[in-house]
């Protein structure tokens, strides 16, 4: 199983997430929003090709432990987060899926954290009270790594009465997941399945986050882990999600520059020597400070 990082690093890869050219992306998601597409229900999908459930899970290395999860900020994290992950949860009245995308604290083999940015109004939090309501634990499946499309989907904010798989259109090819009743993406490379507790919250934090600074501990809900099924070559997505100055704050940095330099016309990039390009990304200050290439 392997890693990697960012899926819209840029405006061309973002491009390249939704396979169209870049300027007709906004009409896209007026589009999507306007007429959103169902899911199509699969039978086999391959991120069912290896199913680890229940008691499996206990073996040394066969649940969280086994997954390769970076410290995003060594020193400021106080543990291996998920910061791509998907998480999928129901309304328990209305059946209507929500996705969003959370980070995610790996406690122990069997148990994920979860914060849910309540500040922020985020559907998983709604149906987190409703389930607390009812009394029962509310079924949840993490998807790390996932279409590009749905990645999109996942963290735009939309009405609380969309689902962002359908939002994400073409349609989104999903499979029922082992243990939960919840439709997950079928081409996803790993599914985490289980159950959020809603009578319990636990210490989650410190962690480094992507605009710059250290989110401090707090009380969030957790999940108690009841399957994990992946692709056979499963790989990791990541978010860089780190403290400046670090690698991670260079690279943005240096990709907003790149970014305004593909804007500018193509006499003007001619004019701008290489050495002034690379001159200026060097140059750039992170916290007050310059960062030497």
């Amino acid at each position: 199983m392997s890693g990697s990082d960012d899926i819209a690093a840029n405006p061309e890869v973002y491009r390249l997430g939704f396979d169209r050219p870049l300027d007709e992306i906004g009409s896209a998601w007026v589009k999507a929003l306007a007429a959103p597409i169902e899911p199509r229900v699969v039978a086999a999908a391959p991120c069912q090709d290896v199913c680890v459930l229940g008691a499996a899970l206990d073996a040394t290395g066969a649940a969280l432990d086994g997954l390769p999860v970076p410290i995003s900020t060594p020193g400021f994290d106080n543990a291996p987060y998920l910061s791509a992950g998907r998480y999928i949860t129901k309304d328990p009245d209305s059946g209507r899926q929500n996705v969003g995308n959370y980070r995610g604290q790996l406690k122990a083999p069997r148990r994920l954290g979860m914060n849910p940015s309540v500040e922020l109004r985020a559907g998983i939090y709604a149906h987190w009270l409703k389930y607390k309501a009812r009394g029962e634990p509310m079924p949840c499946a993490v998807v790390v790594g996932c279409p590009p499309l749905v990645s999109y989907a996942a963290v735009t904010k939309l009405p609380e009465d969309l689902d962002e798989l359908a939002v994400a259109g073409a349609p989104i090819n999903v499979v029922r997941a082992k243990t939960v009743d919840l439709l997950v993406p079928a081409e996803a490379e790993i599914v985490i399945e289980g159950l959020i507790d809603t009578k319990f919250l636990e210490p989650e934090a410190p962690f480094g986050e992507s605009h710059g600074y250290v989110n401090l501990q707090e009380y969030n809900a957790f999940m108690n882990v009841t399957a994990i099924t992946r692709r056979r070559n499963a790989i990791l997505t990541s978010f860089i999600s780190q403290v400046t100055p670090s690698e991670s704050s260079v690279i943005r940095r240096g990709m907003a520059t790149i970014s305004a330099i593909g804007r500018m016309s193509s006499n003007a990039r001619r004019a701008w020597p290489r050495q002034a390009i690379i001159s200026r990304l060097a140059a750039r200050p992170v916290n007050g400070a310059a960062v030497s290439p």
